[in-house]
């Protein structure tokens, strides 16, 4: 059974969602460390962080758009370049 398509205008609000998603807290209890890339979901993050945190693991918030290239190979560790992308 899959659950109800939901119309929110995008970003969504997690807390607006049923059911409500994982987020990266299991990847957390699984003994992953999580980094979380938004756009401007500030309480989202910061909620989903604070769970991955209370499973024990390290959570790094990276605002920014995702349908911009260079937030891409920003936000993905190890990827160049360094330094926040300007936007």
């Amino acid at each position: 059974m899959s659950p109800k398509p939901q119309q929110q205008k995008p970003p969504g609000e997690q807390p607006k969602m049923s059911p409500v998603p994982d987020c990266g807290e299991e990847f957390a209890r699984e003994g992953a460390d999580v980094l979380i890339s938004y756009l401007d979901e500030h309480n989202d993050a910061r909620d989903t962080a604070r769970l991955v945190e209370e499973a024990g693991r390290r959570a790094v918030l990276v605002p920014g758009d995702l349908s911009e290239a260079d937030h891409c190979r920003w936000a993905v560790p190890g990827s160049p370049p360094n330094s926040p992308p300007s936007t």
